[in-house]
């Protein structure tokens, strides 16, 4: 069968249905999946039609009739299965990176760590094993950063830290050591960034941050140390959610209590501790500012503008002309006020993660697209800061049902209007059949959706039942039409 689109839709005896897309050269393979409901339901497929509205109707050998809704959106879904030994680990994603291999890693929250061959469509898994102190040392894998050296660092709850090397193919572990001060500050860490000089900024959910000058083993700390005070000598709260170092060269901190910004083109590296002076944001009833503390996640457009997602505040975007917040949230058209992930399109339109589904804000119109679980997504709910852009841009946004990979400019929205379909026709509430004699009249000479029009007389009560058939959940309504 050949679509509206000039593709090639191949039924298999077996092996499921192939697509092939005459002008991308493009091959898609789909299988029935037993732990996916949303999937075909049979590999066997015996015949194919294409509607008027765009749906595709597939029958299948023994397994019923199948529908296909294709101007659904193409979010990428990637879910675990305990059937595949080369599939995603753990359906709980929480971070990506990507290394000068373009191979996609993969953090997830008791699979360990995955790493993904985007020309085999296989994952690897690295787990923790006991018997081997060279593995990973816990699966549950929290954060994740592909260095400049082709390194893999990997953060971790109660797990310490571990760098992958791929050289040798052995991860290193770094534990806190309450007896030594150049050790790392937690065994949880949870962010991490590299500056231009390579040094290795680790963030720690629970004690401050850490940096690793680069060719060194040692640590340096940084942390909160007075409570009462919040000027610029020290982090504004040892618990930091994630770790940005923009164009420009400065680190953002997100805490738990406002954000931070260190300038690292004037910090003296050569010092034994380098001295960090931090610049704080917080929220401040009285004058333009952030207008939550709690924060989540971080990013930059290519606009000089700084994007925030908090942990209820829903968005904010910082204008670093005039160092102004301006501040998004449902009411202004966002799904969730909890923002888990901020990634930008070619437009420097931002793409947002949330406790309910992603959302795309079109900067000119300042108009809010949101997408569900109807559209493909993993589930409504993601995972923070579990979002990457690759080298291609490819936008990843990881969540509690695995992770959706999809190209920005490539998802189709959703914007035909409904058009009804009458499925039934009912003279005194009941249905007549094709060629059934009313009153020496044949009302219907053919299906009732095939006719432009039907003769009746005013004292026939009528019923009509409308299919909205091109939804992704078909809607049925029944009206009753009297005649005038």
């Amino acid at each position: 069968m050949i679509d509206h689109h000039n593709r090639i839709w191949i039924g298999t005896d077996g092996n499921g249905l192939v697509t092939f897309d005459v002008e991308s050269n493009e091959i898609q393979h789909i299988r029935k999946n037993i732990e996916d409901n949303s999937n075909i339901s049979s590999n066997a497929i015996y015949s194919m039609y294409e509607d008027s509205t765009g749906i595709f109707w597939i029958g299948t050998y023994l397994m019923g009739l199948n529908k296909f809704v294709s101007n659904k959106s193409n979010f990428g879904q990637i879910n675990s299965s305990p059937y595949s030994k080369t599939g995603l680990s753990h359906n709980i994603v929480t971070g990506f990176c990507e290394d000068k291999n373009h191979q996609i890693w993969i953090s997830t929250d008791g699979g360990g760590l995955n790493v993904f061959d985007r020309n085999t469509y296989q994952f690897k898994h690295y787990r923790h094993d006991p018997d081997n102190t060279s593995s990973i040392s816990t699966n549950i894998t929290m954060a994740l950063f592909c260095d400049q050296e082709n390194n893999i660092w990997i953060g971790s709850y109660n797990g310490g830290l571990n760098k992958y090397d791929q050289k040798t193919q052995k991860f290193h572990h770094y534990w806190f050591d309450h007896n030594d001060t150049t050790s790392i500050s937690s065994n949880h860490p949870w962010s991490f960034a590299q500056d231009k000089l390579n040094n290795i900024w680790v963030a720690t959910v629970d004690a401050g941050l850490n940096l690793l000058k680069s060719g060194s083993a040692s640590f340096i700390r940084y942390a909160d140390t007075d409570r009462n005070y919040h000027g610029p000598n020290q982090i504004n709260n040892n618990s930091i959610t994630q770790l940005f170092i923009d164009k420009k060269n400065r680190l953002w901190i997100c805490t738990e209590y406002g954000l931070d910004r260190v300038d690292l083109n004037l910090v003296d590296f050569s010092l034994s501790k380098p001295k960090l002076t931090f610049n704080h944001y917080m929220h401040n009833d009285t004058t333009n500012s952030i207008n939550f503390d709690r924060i989540s996640c971080i990013n930059e457009d290519d606009l000089d503008n700084i994007w925030i997602g908090t942990k209820g505040g829903g968005l904010n975007k910082l204008d670093l002309k005039t160092n102004k917040f301006m501040s998004y949230s449902v009411e202004d058209g966002l799904p969730h006020n909890i923002i888990n992930g901020i990634l930008f399109d070619e437009d420097n339109n931002p793409w947002i993660s949330t406790n309910n589904g992603l959302s795309y804000f079109n900067v000119e119109t300042s108009k809010f697209k949101n997408y569900g679980t109807s559209d493909g997504l993993q589930s409504s709910v993601f995972m923070k800061t579990s979002y990457f852009k690759t080298s291609d841009g490819m936008f990843l946004f990881g969540g509690i049902n695995g992770f959706n990979a999809f190209y920005p400019e490539k998802i189709i929205a959703k914007i035909k209007k409904l058009k009804p379909i009458i499925t039934d026709f009912k003279l005194f509430n009941q249905s007549l059949a094709i060629g059934e004699e009313i009153n020496d009249r044949i009302l219907l000479p053919k299906a009732i959706y095939e006719l432009d029009e039907i003769n009746l007389t005013y004292k026939e009560k009528i019923v009509l039942l409308l299919d909205f058939l091109h939804l992704i959940i078909p809607i049925r309504r029944e009206s009753t039409i009297p005649i005038n």
